[in-house]
């Protein structure tokens, strides 16, 4: 279990009978549900995300039927299947679009709909020793995806959480060697897709920074921490 919403609905991830696969699990006065897949094995509910919304729906991940062709393990479950982005309604998995590759993950839904995740493009990363796209933040409205704007020189970055007034956080840099995405700036998305994007600044390091959660209200001033 990893969130719990104000109506007492909860959600994480609970492995199927056998222990063979994990599936997203909601939590509603007791009874636990099993959303299911996108049709592959395993799916899953991010860790750093409270979930459920109000709506009690839930953002994540899950794998396909069909195998990656760059042979990445984006889900993280070992398969090396497509993992797309979902967010469920109703008791069932919705895959989101992503921004023309393979792979995405839901991060986070707020109270309004609005989904927060990232999602890899159709450019290649010059940085990735592996043949890799590049992986933008995102963020679905009405089941359509936006990218979402990185500070200059970042390829990359990772949408992990959004209010309710749609703004957003993550953390944005550029790949790694092999195929990490290695966040180096903490941003803000004041006003998501056309909001800009805010450098939240670091403890005089440049090794890691990400920002996770984001209140009713995020309020900053000449960008420190």
């Amino acid at each position: 279990m990893v969130g719990i919403n104000n109506n007492g609905s909860m959600a994480g991830s609970s492995a199927i009978s056998g222990d063979v696969a994990v599936h997203a699990t909601p939590w509603q006065h007791g009874v636990i549900s099993d959303l299911g897949t996108l049709g592959g094995p395993n799916s899953t509910a991010p860790e750093a995300a409270p979930q459920p919304n109000a709506r009690r729906q839930v953002a994540g991940a899950s794998d396909t039927i069909t195998p990656d062709p760059n042979g990445e393990d984006f889900c993280g479950f070992g398969t090396h299947l497509i993992c797309l982005p979902f967010v469920s309604q109703k008791g069932a998995l919705i895959a989101l679009p992503t921004l023309g590759g393979n792979n995405g993950i839901a991060s986070e839904v707020n109270n309004r709909g609005q989904v927060i995740g990232s999602s890899e493009s159709t450019t290649q990363d010059p940085n990735c020793t592996a043949p890799t796209p590049e992986l933008e933040p995102v963020i679905w409205e009405k089941g359509k995806a936006q990218q979402l704007p990185t500070p200059s020189g970042d390829l990359d970055g990772i949408a992990g959480a959004i209010n309710d007034r749609g703004q957003a956080v993550g953390g944005t840099g550029n790949c790694s060697s092999e195929l990490f995405v290695f966040p180096t700036h903490s941003v803000l998305w004041p006003g998501g897709q056309n909001g800009g994007v805010v450098n939240l600044g670091n403890l005089e390091s440049t090794f890691f920074n990400v920002a996770f959660g984001s209140t009713i209200e995020v309020k900053w001033s000449d960008n420190r921490i």
